[in-house]
């Protein structure tokens, strides 16, 4: 878990820089404000249902935070963009 921690943290610094890029400001805009702290991991597993029809799942909702990084390796979670 702490490597994967730490690999997502290191994904999440190149995001930003290649964004913060694009917007025409500098790849260290906001670097020190979020340097010290800016990971919150919740780690969800939504097993595969036999009964998809049956299923409630989770309300729609928005995740907390600037950036949202996603490993989906099922089919079965539905992101919708804004």
């Amino acid at each position: 878990m702490v490597n994967y921690t730490m690999g997502a943290q290191k994904l999440q610094e190149e995001l930003m820089e290649v964004i913060f890029e694009s917007l025409g400001l500098n790849t260290n805009y906001l670097h020190e404000d979020i340097a010290e702290g800016s990971q919150v991991m919740a780690v969800n597993c939504y097993p595969t249902c036999p009964e998809p029809d049956l299923t409630l799942g989770l309300p729609p909702h928005t995740d907390y935070g600037m950036m949202s990084i996603i490993l989906q390796n099922h089919q079965g979670l539905q992101i919708m963009g804004r």
